[in-house]
């Protein structure tokens, strides 16, 4: 009960203010620019891993990385979650040219993200809702 008693003098009861409600274009771009950070930082660290909870357990999970390379140079395919992010229309993938330049194209997905610019194609590559049944009909 000491305790109790220590905490109420030492901090202000009050009660609980209401949540703001999350925008949910926000919580898209921040969830975006974190990945976009993973692949910044996999540049320099090829065997990233993140944290993964399964079933209680933790493990590291190997980061993917968007880009791979091809006979004309390097491409950078981003992602949100899964789903490849369209960055123009029927076009997911951007030709980088040379590996060296693949950190100044993130910056700028970064960068544009944070401006809202990738607003619209990442509310495309969200899975769309499955239809409702009905019962009895």
């Amino acid at each position: 009960m000491a305790l109790l008693s220590t905490l109420l003098k030492t901090f202000k009861p009050i009660t609980a203010p209401a949540r703001l409600p999350t925008d949910p274009k926000l919580r898209r771009r921040e969830t975006f620019l974190k990945s976009v950070q993973e692949q910044l930082a996999l540049l320099d660290n090829p065997e990233l891993t993140r944290p993964l909870k399964v079933k209680g357990e933790t493990r590291q999970q190997k980061i993917r990385a968007w880009w791979f390379d091809t006979p004309e140079g390097t491409v950078l395919a981003p992602r949100f979650g899964v789903r490849a992010l369209e960055l123009a229309p029927g076009r997911a993938a951007l030709l980088v040219g040379k590996t060296d330049d693949l950190k100044k194209a993130l910056e700028a997905l970064g960068a544009a993200a944070s401006a809202g610019e990738l607003d619209a194609a990442l509310e495309a590559a969200l899975p769309k809702p499955h239809g409702r049944t009905t019962k009895g009909k």
